[in-house]
């Protein structure tokens, strides 16, 4: 008989205990938010008038307040929205009077649950109005929005026609192992059971935000401060339960035919897309992308394999990090993922001379942007 390690077998004892505590966690999370720390929620009226659009705009001001942060807002209110901000962080006395100018109400809560916990506390906070709205728009701060000059994502997301809209869609296509290049295909499925439409950008329709389920939905739903749990329950859960409950859904940057997109570029524009691929921290997509420039440059462009590789990289990390550059140059793209910043040196260069190219207009992303960046760039080379 195979001589079993000690540490494993401590790691199988222990399993059970850590799945019950983990079960434990889960089943009082909520509770215990709704229970002990939302007492330190505070809510205050803000200047602007109530509308039959409303848009909630979390925000994390870990840095204060931003510039960026009141664009967001005034471009909300400009496009007929009642903003709704909630800010997982106390705000100081000059900023939150910034904000209830510019605003149709503030809710400022403990940091609980990432942008899914406020969301849901901006939601329970209108629940009366719900049945009345017109659209219902989410949106928060890891993105910078909008870009100068990009696209109105808003009026797009409503001339769709569409209840459950997203900016992009992400995990609708088998992941794989950048090895595994050769069997890269692009089979766009938002049933795959980890798609989703980013929790970044969603407009809701009032046929929605009407239906008593949607509500039920928010008041059940598990809160973590666990990254993936947010992820599980709260942004894979949402876009499954608007899939479940029959009601039609869609990107205004649509990825199901990215593999023709990408077929149709010329020679130059696929390498410098790939050129430009965001890793975000992606260690094994940047060793291939690496590998796949040095090719190119030295035995001549190879589509097949540029495309396949793009098309990978897309399906691993989402397109609205991937594909930036691309989205931004191609379609206007109005949101740019603040993270690949902070994650490593290669996904902060990019970001960085993408900012830059959009000249004087974002100089106040291109502050924003250089303050993200750590002392210390850890490199995924």
């Amino acid at each position: 008989m195979q001589n079993i390690p000690f540490w494993k077998l401590r790691r199988e004892a222990a399993r059970p205990f850590l799945q019950a505590k983990s079960r434990i966690a889960t089943t009082f999370s909520t509770p215990y938010h709704d229970l002990v720390l939302a007492r330190k929620r505070t809510t205050s009226p803000g200047r602007l008038p109530e509308r039959d659009r409303i848009a909630i705009f979390v925000i994390f001001p870990h840095k204060g307040l931003a510039a960026s942060h009141l664009r967001t807002i005034r471009h909300l209110a400009d496009k007929g929205y009642a903003p709704l901000v909630v800010s997982n962080l106390p705000l100081g006395d000059a900023e939150r009077e910034q904000v209830l100018a510019r605003c149709w109400r503030l809710i400022e809560r403990p940091n609980y649950g990432y942008d899914f916990g406020a969301y849901r506390d901006g939601i329970l906070s209108i629940g009366e109005q719900l049945g009345r709205l017109q659209r219902l728009v989410l949106v928060n701060d890891s993105c910078w929005y909008p870009l100068p000059g990009s696209d109105d994502w808003l009026g797009k997301a409503e001339a769709l026609g569409l209840d459950f809209v997203g900016a992009s869609a992400s995990h609708a296509v088998d992941i794989l192992d950048v090895d595994d290049l050769d069997r890269m295909t692009w089979h766009f499925d938002m049933a795959r059971k980890d798609s989703h439409y980013g929790s970044f950008a969603l407009s809701l329709s009032g046929r929605v935000t009407s239906d008593r389920r949607f509500l039920r939905f928010w008041k059940r739903l598990v809160l973590s401060n666990l990254k993936e749990k947010v992820v599980r329950h709260g942004e894979i859960g949402l876009t499954h339960w608007a899939l479940r409950h029959g009601f039609s859904h869609g990107a205004v940057y649509d990825a199901r035919r990215l593999d023709e997109e990408f077929r149709a570029l010329p020679p130059d524009v696929l390498l410098h897309m790939v050129e430009r691929l965001v890793p975000a921290g992606d260690r094994q997509s940047y060793a291939k992308k690496k590998d796949i420039l040095r090719s190119a440059r030295s035995d001549g462009i190879d589509r097949d394999r540029l495309e396949k590789f793009a098309l990978l990289v897309v399906a691993r990390l989402g397109m609205s990090y991937s594909l930036a550059d691309y989205l931004i140059e191609r379609h206007s793209f109005p949101f740019l993922k603040k993270s690949p910043l902070w994650l490593d040196a290669e996904s902060s260069r990019i970001l960085l001379e993408i900012i830059e190219e959009m000249g004087p207009e974002a100089d106040y992303i291109l502050a924003e942007a250089r303050e993200f960046v750590p002392d210390r760039m850890a490199s995924i080379a």
